[in-house]
């Protein structure tokens, strides 16, 4: 955690508006996404709620995603130093680089509170399962960090990988469009994408609606064994990460 808090205190350290940031980069996206989707595609058509709060609700849960890839992804690559320190644990790096994106995250929460309350929605019962859509980004997150962060030690290539990955994987992820929009022969598709799971949950948990959770047993199961999968393998290649370095 210590490691985390000196992370977030070095990126905003020579910001003029330090850890505002964090709250412009969502709010930025909330009025583009707004603007362009709603007003000019008018893609809010099948929405059950004002489109501010549906995409906003996407936007958050995204940014905690690329944010942890991007973050955790590149971590082992520039932190020499560390690494060559043969009692520290590295798996402590990735870690805490998810915390940092955990509280940036906990910045939007508030935003999305104040548009709950400003349309009059009020919440059901599945409030409650926030934590775990939460929970099941960060898994979704270090599945990928995990490899990624292990390989680009190795494989420098990966640093360009990267920001490719994130970038396409909205347009195929729910964040500012609803699944419903997906013409019926390839719905199915979405229940392989593990974002799909967590962003479309999460709005549930905050406005009702329809969530199929069996509907995505292929995602959750594809975490799942990435995220397993993604640990041995780190695991496996920090003995000799530093001859890499």
């Amino acid at each position: 955690m210590r490691l985390a808090f000196r992370d977030l205190k070095i990126q905003y350290a020579q910001s003029v508006i330090g850890i505002t940031w964090a709250l412009i980069q969502p709010l930025t996206g909330l009025v583009i996404y707004t603007f362009l989707f709603d007003k000019v595609l008018n893609v809010s058509g099948t929405s059950t709620v004002p489109y501010p709060v549906f995409v906003f609700a996407g936007i958050m849960n995204w940014m905690l995603f690329s944010s942890i890839i991007s973050r955790a992804g590149t971590v082992l690559s520039s932190s020499t130093n560390l690494i060559k320190n043969w009692s520290f644990p590295r798996l402590v790096l990735p870690l805490s680089k998810t915390i940092v994106s955990l509280l940036e995250f906990g910045l939007s929460l508030p935003i999305l509170i104040g548009l709950l309350w400003y349309y009059g929605i009020e919440p059901k019962w599945q409030v409650v399962l926030v934590p775990l859509f939460i929970l099941a980004n960060i898994l979704c997150a270090l599945s990928i960090a995990l490899w990624l962060s292990a390989l680009t030690v190795r494989y420098r290539d990966f640093h360009h990988i990267i920001p490719y990955l994130v970038g396409f994987g909205v347009f195929v992820t729910p964040v500012f469009f609803s699944s419903t929009l997906i013409p019926k022969e390839y719905s199915f598709l979405m229940y392989f994408n593990p974002m799909s799971f967590v962003i479309e949950g999460f709005r549930w948990c905050l406005h009702d609606g329809q969530f199929v959770f069996i509907n995505y047993t292929p995602s959750i199961i594809m975490t799942s064994l990435s995220f397993i999968g993604g640990l041995l393998f780190f695991k496996k290649q920090e003995g000799s990460m530093v001859d890499f370095l």
